[in-house]
């Protein structure tokens, strides 16, 4: 299985979000394994990188991000942007020009906090990686 996973949590609501990064498919198999149920998603080629998707855990309470390795930040503020409609509308706060403010500020905390995870996950794997000795030379 080939992929990372990171979270954040979320102060206004008290929820918590994973955020996924990998081969889509991968990713989706490891979440029925794991917790018995799956996603209504399945990338359409084995190793679909591209694809990305939000989706709600009422049993955990949870909410998440799936994205490719290396997703464009226009496909994580799209994923954010259906997050934000299913937390705020899930609270009763329905996306209309008085709420737009709140929607858009609420947008901003979801991208912040996926860039975050993947920083983490990023650094995490630099720390972890071995220190290769150069080798010296003969003179």
């Amino acid at each position: 299985i080939t992929f990372d996973v990171g979270s954040f949590g979320e102060p206004i609501f008290g929820g918590m979000f994973e955020v996924y990064f990998g081969n889509v498919n991968d990713i989706r198999s490891y979440y029925e394994q794991t917790h018995g149920y799956g996603f209504d998603f399945q990338a359409e080629s084995e190793g679909e990188e591209a694809a990305a998707f939000a989706f709600q855990d009422r049993d955990r309470g949870i909410h998440g991000m799936v994205f490719g390795k290396r997703p464009e930040n226009s496909v994580i503020a799209h994923e954010c942007s259906h997050v934000a409609r299913m937390v705020l509308g899930g609270v009763g706060i329905p996306h209309t020009p008085d709420s737009d403010e709140c929607y858009s500020y609420y947008l901003g905390f979801l991208v912040e906090g996926v860039a975050s995870a993947k920083k983490a996950i990023k650094e995490n794997k630099k720390k972890k990686a071995p220190k290769v000795k150069k080798a010296k030379k003969k003179t």
